[in-house]
């Protein structure tokens, strides 16, 4: 009955966990909830002062939503550096300012900190680098050979944003010309924080292969010179695409909406938010989702968002990997030292335990992008079977009862390094010596009078199998 039980256990854990019910990559990435300021403060009428004339998209905000964008604001910029370039000063505004792009873009996100970018570098006007740097060529040309090239912004995955700070300005004077240089550089940073593997909002790694799936034909649409509406530069790569997207989403939405409205709807999804809804906090409305997915010819928007892991580059699937390694396997040899258990009994439970973990969280897994059937494998005989078996062993040692003793004569005494081995009568438990051994704590002791009798202690596991608990000698004297 117990080994039932057991087993009714471990299936219902690899049922829970399994479709990442619990998912460390998940706690990881999850932000803390943000922190309540007083708008009222000289700190945040500074902040709203430069914000409301500068920021169209912060001035149709609620008091509420202006409150969350401050909050969220100030957060971010306690974690990124600023830096002026060729002489430019930073100031505070500058900063405000260029926070607010990014603000302003994951809005509708829960994680918005964008770790992966630790330096913000402000230059002037538009600046030189290496062209290699943008074409990709390595190894980088000698010194003195390298080609540079004028930019207005580059994100780099070393977590730096360069950006013009005159070209940064305009894209906010003018707001309706599908020209943004922050919105643009915030897109790359956020679709780069993808490649650091954690600390991103997971709906959106979840749905941006299925944003970008929406998108392809329109990408290569522009790519090819076909499209009218979004400009060529999106064409460049995906990276440019979602970028000039963004910038399009944001200053010129019924556009958007009109010339592509399945790009249009499914970016409101990955971004969580509706450009359009300017009355509400921008909120995309589950009702706005009903209505879209009852026009004809329309690519759906699904109800739910499915989990998929192929951005995350931990998951929990290696913490049991490493608990199968660790205390698994550790606890498993110190416990089976103790635990009378045969070792059919210990393959057939492993075993078991992998076919229960495939039956389980296999299909999960691999239509996730977790685990092909290699790195399941591996994951259920190096995580899931040391870890398990030694929980077994435990819970058998741990809740074991009936106590009992057996009493023997020694045959022989010997003494070794540190202990004291003696052979019992009829050479019981010839191959289990830590129930024969009388540790001694000095390398002189003696007997004064030898040993006649080992009492050893055993109890009942939980799962039948008997727990050694000690031994005991008796009728000896030690000086």
């Amino acid at each position: 009955m117990n080994h039932l039980l057991f087993f009714l256990f471990i299936s219902f854990s690899f049922y829970l966990i399994g479709p990442g019910r619990y998912q460390l990559a998940e706690y990881i990435s999850k932000n803390k909830k943000n922190k309540k300021y007083n708008l009222h403060t000289a700190t945040y009428k500074k902040y709203n002062q430069i914000l409301r004339t500068k920021n169209k998209f912060y001035q149709s905000l609620s008091f509420d939503g202006k409150r969350k964008f401050i909050t969220r604001l100030i957060e971010f910029n306690k974690t990124k550096s600023y830096s002026g370039q060729k002489g430019l000063e930073i100031t505070e505004e500058m900063k405000i300012l260029v926070a607010a792009s990014a603000i302003q873009l994951t809005f509708g996100l829960k994680n918005f900190l964008m770790r992966n970018i630790e330096k913000i570098n402000l230059y002037p006007e538009s600046f030189y680098i290496p062209a290699h740097r943008i074409k990709g060529v390595f190894p980088p040309p000698k010194k003195g050979e390298e080609e540079w090239v004028k930019i207005r912004g580059k994100t780099s995955t070393k977590g730096v944003i360069g950006l013009s700070w005159k070209d940064f300005q305009i894209g906010y004077d003018i707001p309706d010309d599908n020209y943004n240089l922050g919105l643009h550089e915030m897109a790359h940073a956020l679709k780069l924080s993808l490649e650091k593997g954690y600390d991103f909002d997971n709906n959106f790694s979840f749905y941006l292969d299925h944003w970008l799936d929406v998108g392809l034909q329109q990408f290569k649409k522009v790519k090819s010179g076909d499209s009218s509406f979004l400009r060529a530069y999106g064409g460049t790569n995906k990276h440019e695409f979602f970028a000039v997207c963004i910038e399009f989403f944001f200053e010129s939405p019924i556009a958007f909406k009109k010339e592509l409205p399945d790009i249009f709807n499914h970016l409101c999804v990955l971004l969580n938010l509706n450009p359009i809804n300017d009355k509400d906090d921008f909120k995309l409305d589950p009702s706005y989702i009903e209505r879209v997915n009852l026009i004809p010819g329309r690519i759906p928007i699904p109800e739910k968002i499915e989990k998929n892991y192929k951005y995350h580059s931990w998951h929990w699937t290696l913490t049991f990997v490493i608990l199968g390694l660790f205390p698994g396997f550790i606890g498993f040899i110190l416990l089976s030292t103790i635990t009378e258990v045969p070792f059919w009994v210990i393959i057939l439970i492993g075993f078991s335990l992998v076919l229960l973990a495939f039956a389980t969280q296999y299909r999960f897994l691999s239509n996730n992008n977790v685990l092909k059937w290699r790195g399941f494998l591996a994951y259920s005989i190096i995580g899931v079977m040391p870890f398990f078996t030694m929980i077994y062993l435990l819970l058998n040692f741990i809740f074991s009862s009936s106590a009992y003793e057996e009493v023997y004569f020694i045959d022989e005494v010997e003494f070794k390094r540190g202990e004291i081995v003696v052979e019992l009568a009829g050479g019981q438990y010839r191959n289990k010596a830590q129930y024969r051994t009388l540790r001694i704590t000095h390398q002189d002791t003696y007997f004064q009078k030898r040993p006649e009798k080992v009492s050893i202690k055993f109890a009942e596991g939980l799962f039948g199998h008997r727990v050694y608990k000690g031994t005991k000698f008796t009728g000896f004297t030690l000086n």
